[in-house]
């Protein structure tokens, strides 16, 4: 009986160790497969808005604040006032629209979004399945109920780290956009 008890345990430890792997391979297989009721199972999108609004807001603020330091006149300052006025409300929207399932689904029609190829979405290399895991450069629990995902990007010093939390199922909640990459684009 105590045999089986010990068992039992393990079992439930190993399955819960491997549950948030197998839902990240879910969910890039979602991606790939343009799987409308599995992204909506699989990702928390109000999380997922509100923190690209957040890293949005942040490069725009930063972008703002270091153009307008350099501008001279008024028409500069006129610009960057406008800009920082409207620009929250359009992220705001922009958000709104992309990121949901079935706007995730029109940008990879579109070809402006990962279709499964690379290394978020990954293709699994030479797989054909679900995340390149040669990009992973760490994937454990941060607690007994979240789980954090670092992926490389193509060149040394990009990439993204993800989150998922556990809410009756593990979720993706968070994507950290590399907000040094951004600003460094906008110059």
């Amino acid at each position: 009986m105590k045999k089986f008890v010990v068992l039992g345990i393990a079992a439930a430890v190993i399955g819960w160790g491997a549950w948030p792997y197998y839902t990240v391979h879910s969910i890039g297989a979602a991606v790939r497969e343009r799987d409308v009721v599995a992204l909506e199972r699989l990702v928390d999108w109000n999380g997922l808005r509100a923190g690209f609004r957040d890293d949005l807001k942040a490069v725009m603020a930063a972008t703002i604040s270091r153009k307008g330091a350099s501008a001279s006149g008024g028409e500069a300052a006129l610009g960057m006032g406008i800009a920082a006025l409207l620009g929250p409300a359009i992220i705001d929207r922009a958000v709104d629209a992309y990121v949901t399932p079935q706007g995730l689904s029109r940008l990879i029609e579109d070809g402006r979004a990962p279709s499964g190829k690379g290394a978020a979405a990954g293709s699994g290399g030479t797989s054909g399945k679900g995340l390149d895991w040669s990009r992973v450069k760490y994937a454990f629990f941060t607690g007994p109920t979240d789980f954090r995902l670092d992926v490389a990007g193509d060149k040394p010093g990009e990439g993204i780290t993800m989150t998922m939390r556990w809410d009756g199922g593990w979720k993706l909640n968070r994507v950290f956009l590399p907000v040094d990459q951004i600003t460094g684009a906008m110059r």
